[in-house]
């Protein structure tokens, strides 16, 4: 513990010292965009065999040990391995999983659509709001900030989408369609760096949510997909950490933070009482897990494996 202290300030105390040579902007290669995009693309497709049954549809399903750690009310936090290197650039992917109990899909959904509250429930998102909305499809603008050593701040915006899978099962997806660092943040002098020519901390930000109604509540699962320039050799030791804690952090805390926002509106403790209204209404309607599955029009109403993973990576947190 002492020695991991130490090195965690030594690397403050080279980050400091090394200013530019640590922190210099770089572009982001377009070769880099078209690997990105190509390893999305098969992702993507794999989790077609998902919904067609092939596989199970929610990861954690794979291990007894994960479904039993949800059931006990922990949150699972993965990464995958043996990721396609892509030219000055690296891919990072994380996964989790949580259990709501006592939810239905609706409850979910509710919180991951409303955009305008993301920052009343998520610690890295420091501002956010709707920007428009047809359907299930949606746009948002979240402000979000990454800590750990740096401060890094960045305006986004991203395209979501939702469906449904089957009676009890859902899936949605969230891709970046800008992503811009700030620069002074917070300062008088606060300006967006060029996109796609900054520090290289995130260029780019999937997220795929797979929910499914079972055993009382909700099991819901997220994968974070995002592109990041690549680490020095050099300087390996040093920024690896906070490369893998800061998306680890980010994951854990927005599986928390549904939860937490969906079970304190079971709880009538949601401020925007309206929402909530909306869902006794729902409710009201006999709707459960053992009957009628969850409409487009109750939502609407309702609310505004080819790639392995590595098991002993896998962390356990209430």
């Amino acid at each position: 513990m002492i020695l991991r202290c130490l090195q965690f300030l030594l690397a403050a105390i080279l980050l400091l010292t090394m200013g530019e040579s640590a922190q210099a902007r770089v572009k982001l290669k377009p070769e880099a965009v078209r690997g990105y995009d190509r390893y999305v693309r098969d992702l993507e497709t794999s989790f077609e065999k998902r919904f067609s049954g092939e596989m199970p549809f929610l990861w954690f399903d794979e291990d007894p040990e994960h479904r039993a750690a949800l059931k006990r009310g922990q949150i699972l936090i993965d990464e995958l391995r043996d990721l396609p290197e892509v030219p000055g650039a690296r891919i990072h992917v994380w996964l989790g999983a949580v259990f709501i109990p006592g939810a239905l899909s609706a409850d979910v959904l509710s919180v991951l659509m409303d955009f305008d509250r993301h920052q009343e429930w998520y610690p890295e998102v420091m501002d956010s709001r709707l920007l428009s909305r047809d359907g299930y499809s949606l746009r948002g603008y979240q402000r979000l900030r990454m800590k750990k050593l740096l401060t890094v701040i960045f305006n986004t915006e991203h395209e979501v989408a939702y469906s449904q899978v089957s009676p009890k099962r859902w899936r949605g997806v969230s891709r970046s369609t800008r992503i811009a660092e700030v620069k002074d943040a917070g300062k008088p002098k606060e300006r967006e760096l060029p996109v796609g020519d900054d520090r290289g901390f995130m260029w780019r930000l999937n997220a795929y949510w797979h929910l499914e109604e079972r055993e009382g509540g909700v099991a819901a699962e997220c994968w974070a997909v995002s592109l990041s320039r690549k680490i020095p050799f050099a300087l390996g030791w040093m920024l690896k950490p906070l490369v893998t804690s800061v998306p680890r952090q980010a994951l854990r805390n927005t599986l928390r933070g549904t939860r937490q926002a969906v079970m304190d509106g079971l709880r009538g403790k949601a401020s925007d009482a309206g929402r909530w209204d909306d869902r006794a209404y729902f409710r009201g309607e006999g709707r459960s897990h053992a009957t009628a599955p969850v409409t487009a029009a109750d939502i609407w109403h309702f609310s505004p494996g080819r790639y392995a993973y590595d098991r002993k990576q896998s962390v356990f947190e209430h």
